[in-house]
């Protein structure tokens, strides 16, 4: 958490807004590619070492959005789609 907290623990407002933006920007992957990625990591880069809470939140975020981006892309890197168009023409010339 961030050393200037109020006194109930919590980080100030604006910190908490940029945790929550740099979570929130994973929709702009939706309409730009790779925008999931780039957007938090922007917000983590410029505030990284002014608030420790957007620092741990940006690093959450950025984790987050390139595993599930790495698990959106690796089937279609994968062999297995290299072998599909042999499969195919295998079975079609077999007559099945």
């Amino acid at each position: 958490m961030s050393e200037e907290n109020n006194s109930n623990g919590l980080a100030k407002q604006e910190e908490r807004s940029l945790g929550l933006a740099c979570h929130l920007l994973a929709f702009v992957g939706m309409v730009f590619p790779f925008g999931n990625i780039l957007g938090p990591l922007v917000i983590w880069l410029v505030k990284k070492d002014d608030s420790a809470f957007v620092d741990d939140q940006g690093k959450e975020a950025l984790n987050f959005n390139i595993t599930i981006s790495s698990q959106v892309l690796s089937p279609s890197c994968s062999p297995s789609w290299l072998l599909a168009p042999s499969c195919c023409r295998l079975l079609v010339s077999s007559g099945w």
